[in-house]
């Protein structure tokens, strides 16, 4: 986490400085620059694994288990998860509503097709592809075998400390613990990974309804949206809760049983409070908490 960190800080000075000059080229020259930024934000993240992959013994290596995840129920755990991922979006946005973030944090601007297609691709495509296939596939994989709590609740804490962003510290976190418990639950990455790009995507039509509505229908449809998406994930956790009585997902649930076991001495805390951990939460504390200074002062 501390190399994919610094690769961030890195990349992204040198993917902005080039998007900077050939933005001004056009649209061919805007999307271009798109693509060098969506590549400068996945790098690190490809990095990170590659690391993570190398520093463990293959025998003690898991999975990243990237096959398909089908049946109803993994159809229904996603759509539930989408349901309370936002609804935990709209829970977090309470408990910061007394902060100002409008002149720290950036909204996607939305004004033509063009840009339709930079914040999909900066904000849903890659994202969701890079996160789930580092805090899930990698990091939620490699922490199975100290159990499946430690390793869905180790992952979401990366993944929130991770967005260096107090003001969706909640939610990131809470998502992070639903898209664990998908690919624990599904044995694959791909629900999870669907679940995290629709949730990015929502704030796409936001966006759009602000930009080509005006504000007051723009707030009519955006609510619209939200309580349909709500409703339906309530209703597919409902139907999911019947279904299941107890049972594992349709496919299996193949993670919890795949896992190789850690030896009885191994002291699961210390994962926690080791060295790198420890300054990688200080760096994404750091940042967030400065992030709040700038928004009060």
């Amino acid at each position: 986490m501390l190399v994919h960190t610094g690769l961030m800080i890195l990349c992204g000075m040198i993917s902005y400085a080039l998007a900077d000059d050939l933005a001004e080229r056009g649209t061919g020259g805007r999307l271009l620059s798109e693509f060098i930024t969506a590549f400068g934000y996945a790098a690190p993240f490809i990095c990170a694994a590659a690391l993570l992959m190398i520093l463990i013994p293959g025998e003690a290596r898991e999975p990243m288990r990237l096959r398909p995840a089908g049946g109803i129920d993994t159809v229904l755990v996603v759509i539930a998860g989408i349901g309370i991922t936002y609804g935990a979006a709209y829970l977090n946005s309470l408990f910061v509503s007394f902060i100002d973030f409008s002149g720290v944090y950036e909204d996607t601007a939305i004004h033509d097709p063009t840009d339709i297609v930079s914040a999909f691709l900066q904000t849903a495509l890659v994202p969701a592809f890079c996160e789930e296939f580092l805090f899930r596939g990698c990091i939620c994989s490699q922490l199975l075998p100290y159990g499946k709590k430690t390793a869905v609740i180790g992952s979401a804490l990366l993944f929130a400390l991770m967005h260096a962003n107090f003001q969706q510290f909640f939610y990131t976190f809470a998502a992070g613990i639903v898209l664990g418990l998908a690919y624990t639950g599904s044995g694959s990455i791909w629900p999870g990974t669907f679940m995290h790009l629709f949730n990015n995507m929502m704030s796409i039509p936001d966006e759009w309804f602000r930009a080509f509505l005006g504000p007051e229908p723009a707030s009519l449809a955006g609510s619209f949206l939200e309580a349909a998406v709500l409703i339906a994930g309530l209703a597919a956790a409902a139907v999911l809760i019947i279904r299941r009585k107890g049972r594992v997902l349709s496919d299996g649930g193949a993670v919890p049983h795949a896992v190789k076991e850690m030896p009885h001495y191994v002291n699961v805390p210390r994962l926690y409070f080791a060295p790198t951990v420890i300054v990688f939460a200080a760096v994404s504390v750091a940042e967030g908490g400065l992030a709040v200074i700038m928004s009060l002062l």
